[in-house]
């Protein structure tokens, strides 16, 4: 579900994610910085358990960047960076924001379900992948394009998944909600899902193949946004 949801003072715009004109409309939109208090320390909790593992990025290094956020699975990321440092897929063991909620008794002996003081331990697994020089360009390409011309309505519902896009340059944050696959948002989301596959394929299978798929899904992609730009 939409965590933005579970919070009482806190009202969303309600939209059906193909509502906008596919044409004109990403349905990607700017990173919310209007976030309650309990989302936040969710966002930061997310953070900590799921990028806080496995080798730090340098200050130097230029990667881009997808956290996943389903309704009722764990989350995960994958983190892209050059041809040499390698790329990585992580997912946690459990979902964070479930295993946050924890069952506190109260004075009277009533149980009750509670955000946890401190961030609950969940483990996170951690696969390495690589991807070609030209595929990777191509794919920082897509992250820049779409990060540079964002939607200004933002389309939430219930349940579903959110994903969060970022760049190392901080050039901007993306957020896209359970999209449809002919949306821009539902091609970038696909590409996603073929990176996942591509992190998770059994140790000495050839990657060459999903490489090729993952560049020419990001080149056609690319090519739609430049042309868009184009007739703006």
């Amino acid at each position: 579900m939409n965590r933005l949801l579970l919070l009482p003072l806190l009202v969303v715009a309600l939209n059906a994610p193909g509502a906008a004109d596919s044409g004109t409309s990403l349905h990607v939109w700017p990173c919310s910085d209007d976030l309650a208090d309990l989302e936040i320390t969710y966002h930061q909790r997310l953070d900590e358990i799921l990028l806080g593992v496995g080798p730090n990025l340098r200050d130097s290094d230029e990667w881009i960047r997808v956290v996943v956020m389903p309704s009722f699975q764990p989350e995960w990321a994958i983190t892209l960076t050059s041809a040499s440092a390698g790329c990585e897929y992580r997912v946690a063991g459990r979902q964070v924001w479930q295993a946050n909620w924890v069952e506190a008794v109260d004075p009277d002996g009533a149980k009750r379900r509670k955000w946890a003081d401190q961030a609950v331990v969940v483990p996170v697994s951690v696969h390495s992948f690589t991807l070609s020089t030209e595929t990777l360009e191509t794919l920082r390409k897509v992250w820049h394009a779409i990060l540079g011309r964002l939607d200004a309505t933002r389309n939430l519902g219930c349940d579903g998944t959110s994903y969060a896009f970022t760049v190392s340059s901080k050039d901007g944050c993306g957020e896209a909600w359970s999209p449809s696959n002919e949306t821009v948002a539902g091609r970038l989301v696909a590409i996603v899902d073929t990176l996942r596959d591509i992190a998770r394929v059994p140790p000495g299978t050839p990657e060459d193949e999903i490489d090729t798929r993952i560049r020419k899904q990001a080149e056609a992609l690319l090519e739609n946004l430049e042309e868009a730009e184009r007739t703006r």
